[in-house]
C-alpha cells in the first residue's frame, strides 16, 4: 500500500505474494480496527453500515478477477470463513464487469453471481456504495 501525494492510496499485490491460512490468493486489504488496535466487528442491526470506494483496476491476474470489497459474517462451522458479500471486478474477453457474489446466509455453499455493471474498462475510474440497514436491507449503487 502506498499513499499518494493527492491523498489517494495505491494497492499493489504481486500474484506471487504471500497468502494466509484462510486464503489461497495474495491480498492487500484494509481491516476495521478499534483505537486500541483490536479487530472491529459490527452487527448490521447496530446502525446504518456503509462500505464505499472510488477506484480503478489497472491490471488483473491470470484468473482475471480482483475482489474490490467484501463483508464477512459470523463464521459458521464448515464455512471456511467465506464472505457473505463480495464485490469483484471480472475482466472477461476484453470487457470488465462488476459482479456481486452473495450468499443468502452464513455458511451457505451456494453463491449468487449478480451482474452490477458491464463495460468497465481497465484503467477506468468507478465507485461503489454498499449499505446495510439495521433491518438487514442491502443497497448497492
Amino acid at each position: 500500500m502506498r499513499r499518494n501525494a493527492d491523498g489517494s492510496v495505491t494497492f499493489w499485490v504481486p500474484v506471487t505474494g504471500s497468502t494466509t491460512a484462510d486464503a489461497h490468493y495474495p491480498r492487500s486489504e484494509l481491516r476495521e480496527t478499534r483505537r486500541d488496535g483490536s479487530l472491529g466487528n459490527w452487527l448490521h442491526a447496530s446502525a446504518d453500515n456503509y462500505l464505499s470506494a472510488v477506484l480503478r483496476i489497472d491490471q488483473v491476474p491470470s484468473l482475471n478477477k480482483v475482489v474490490i470489497g467484501q463483508i464477512h459474517s459470523t463464521d459458521v462451522p464448515g464455512s471456511q470463513n467465506d464472505p457473505l458479500v463480495k464485490l469483484q471486478y471480472h475482466y472477461r474477453r476484453g470487457v470488465g464487469r462488476l459482479e456481486l457474489l452473495l450468499r443468502d446466509q452464513p455458511g451457505d455453499t451456494a453463491v449468487q453471481n449478480i451482474l452490477l455493471a458491464e463495460n468497465v474498462q481497465l484503467g477506468e475510474r468507478f465507485g461503489y456504495d454498499l449499505r446495510i440497514t439495521p433491518s438487514g436491507l442491502m443497497l448497492i449503487s
